[in-house]
């Protein structure tokens, strides 16, 4: 089942307004991106104990009309599918048109194996609908999962944290660049303030002034010789300033929100990011509230929880996806 979820929104007051549903197969820790009105699906995991990914992909085209029960998505996996299968990656859109998908599981069309290659990056052409696999200059970082890249006006890719893919997982504390503006190209970033813990499944936000806003997510340390995984304080975000590298705590003001991990986040012209859904523990019990509210347009970055009717309210999820178009968040898919 598909369904894309739309909030339309005015300054800080929500009221859901649309639930929309079709045939495509559902699925979870897919990637989307939004490029010239076109909403694109890319990849996922099927909703099934078997760890396979998919090479889908469609789109919704938001500049003509559609039946809200039943969106015209046009599947281009026939000829436009990735190379391979995929889940649990990230994505950017580069250079206007290109959709730049990076780490995750992917698996072979042929043969149905888990891919342990070094290659990552993976760039799909949303005009010509063509996929290409970049030369990349520079030391790549190691291959992973469960992280978030974004992107500044500069075309320059930020990848932080993340969990290294095969038994026994390293969860990584690195930041890494991605020229993409001329060429790809590589680069280990030196920090300064650097959090001492690692990071994973959390959301990582762009704002204008090239300030990274990371909320949320799980880290992991040893204790007494247990391995334990908590979700980090979303009370407490972390900022990282991409001009000069360095990283800053932030303690929030505003209503109190539970902790999580695999949400969403969307960031709204006057400086709001918008998160929706997401779990906490092993056992993924449900975050309260679902949707939730950061003003980063003050000193102090203050959290709100708006009133919501209930009617069409969507089912808790994670491992969805949520974009901005103009006055609507459009959350896709999820578990």
């Amino acid at each position: 089942m598909f369904y894309v979820f739309l909030l339309q929104f005015f300054v800080i007051s929500f009221s859901l307004t649309i639930l929309v549903e079709s045939a495509t197969n559902a699925r979870y820790a897919h990637v989307s991106a939004l490029i010239n009105d076109q909403l694109f699906i890319i990849g996922g995991q099927p909703t099934s104990f078997q760890l396979k990914g998919s090479n889908d992909v469609f789109y919704l085209d938001l500049k003509k009309s559609f039946n809200l029960q039943d969106p015209s998505l046009v599947d281009i996996t026939r000829t436009s599918g990735m190379p391979l299968t995929i889940s649990w990656a990230s994505s950017t859109v580069v250079n206007k048109d290109g959709i730049l998908i990076y780490g995750g599981y992917t698996w072979s069309l042929n043969s149905g194996n888990l891919d342990n290659g070094d290659n990552a990056l993976y760039l799909f052409n949303a005009t010509t609908k063509q996929w290409t696999i970049p030369t990349v200059s520079g030391a790549p970082p190691p291959k992973r999962r469960e992280m978030k890249i974004v992107s500044d006006n500069n075309e320059n890719i930020f990848i932080y944290g993340g969990i290294q893919l095969g038994e026994n997982p390293q969860w990584y504390t690195d930041m890494n660049i991605l020229d993409a503006q001329s060429e790809f190209r590589w680069e280990l970033i030196q920090m300064k303030n650097s959090p001492t813990y690692p990071r994973a499944d959390y959301t990582a936000t762009m704002l204008p002034n090239g300030v990274i806003v990371y909320i949320g997510g799980r880290t992991r340390a040893v204790r007494d010789a247990s391995i334990l995984e908590t979700e980090l304080n979303i009370k407490q975000i972390t900022l990282y300033d991409t001009k000069d590298a360095t990283w800053y705590p932030m303690e929030t003001s505003g209503e109190l929100i539970d902790n999580r991990n695999s949400h969403s986040a969307v960031l709204t012209p006057d400086g709001k990011i918008i998160i929706y859904g997401g779990a906490q523990g092993p056992n993924l019990i449900t975050a309260s509230p679902s949707l939730a509210i950061l003003d980063t347009s003050t000193s102090v970055y203050t959290w709100s929880v708006p009133t919501i009717s209930s009617q069409f309210s969507p089912p808790p999820l994670i491992l969805h996806t949520a974009d901005l178009y103009g006055d609507y968040m459009i959350v896709a898919f999820g578990q």
